[in-house]
Formats: structure tokens, C-alpha cells, sequence
């Protein structure tokens, strides 16, 4: 068991290895404890912006936390239905993006999502 000190919030938490990617389960970060935070290669920028988006017969209202060239992160209010694998064509200012869900974090209130765009 190894215990893990989360980048974000400096809280510990334990798992059974340090190569996986894991949330922190007090503040949602995704993170390793051999590569941190980040495992992409690209810049990632921390901009909000508020996004609303269809998604299985309701609308979702979200938050981009950071954009990249290939994907982005939102923060989704409230308990969406949305789920790994679903695709969603978000409006981001006069920017349309097709993107695929890829990771789905559910927290009390709200939850975070990791999103790669389909189109870039």
C-alpha cells in the first residue's frame, strides 16, 4: 500500500501502486505518484469558461478548468448522466468542439470529466 500526497491539496491518500492514475478523493485531482498530474506533452491552460452542452436528453451546465490542444477538463454541476465514451458536441465561446468523454469523476455535487477532441 502506498500512501499518496495529492499535488492540489496536499491531503493523503493510499493506493496499491504509484503508477496509476487515481482521484484524490477530497478535491477530485487525478493524479500519479510517479508522473503528478500531468502525462501529456502538451501546454494546458487553466481558463473557465461556463459551457452548456446536450447530452442524453438534458442539457449540461459546466466549467472548463484547463483546455489543450487535443482535450479539455470541465467541471459539471450538479450529477449529469454522462458517462465514459459518450461523445458531446460542446460551444465554447464561437469555438464548436466534438469531443469523447474519457474519464468521469464523481464527487458530491458536482463532477469532473476529462474530455479529447474529436476534431482539433
Amino acid at each position: 500500500m502506498y500512501r499518496h500526497c495529492c499535488p492540489n491539496c496536499q491531503k493523503h491518500s493510499y493506493s496499491c501502486d504509484e503508477i496509476s492514475f487515481n482521484s484524490c478523493p477530497y478535491c477530485g485531482t487525478k493524479f500519479s505518484a510517479k508522473y503528478g498530474q500531468n502525462r501529456r506533452c502538451e501546454e494546458r491552460i487553466k481558463n473557465e469558461i461556463k459551457v452548456t452542452f446536450p447530452c442524453k436528453g438534458q442539457y449540461v451546465e459546466a466549467n472548463t478548468i484547463e483546455l489543450s490542444e487535443r482535450g479539455l477538463s470541465i467541471n459539471i454541476h450538479g450529477e449529469p448522466q454522462i458517462s465514459a465514451g459518450d461523445i458531446v458536441d460542446l460551444s465554447i465561446g464561437n469555438l464548436q468542439i466534438t469531443a469523447k468523454t474519457i474519464w468521469v469523476n464523481r464527487l458530491p455535487n458536482k463532477s469532473l470529466a476529462g474530455l479529447q477532441k474529436l476534431n482539433y
